[in-house]
């Protein structure tokens, strides 16, 4: 959703790709859009106290994995945005 929202502005026409991958500790998920390029300073959580609906998707991220962030940019534009859950033994 915050792709959808953020990257592109609420428009039904803007491509996606999930990709997900199992390492040796962790679950990989890379998200891929071909939007502006984000400024990774610029994304970040409401405050908690500040009760409405939505704008909790950074919050969430950061709260349920292990590791999230901007990968370098690709070439041709665009942005990727990994996150990691490392898998318990």
């Amino acid at each position: 959703m915050n792709i959808i929202q953020h990257a592109y502005a609420m428009r039904s026409d803007g491509r996606i790709d999930l990709t997900i991958a199992a390492e040796s500790n962790a679950l990989v998920f890379r998200f891929r859009d071909y939007a502006d390029e984000t400024d990774p300073e610029g994304v970040r959580s409401r405050e908690l106290d500040d009760v409405r609906p939505g704008g909790l998707g950074v919050y969430l991220i950061r709260t349920l994995m292990d590791e999230s962030g901007f990968m370098e940019p690709p070439k041709g534009g665009g942005n990727v945005f990994q996150m990691k859950k490392f898998t318990t033994e």
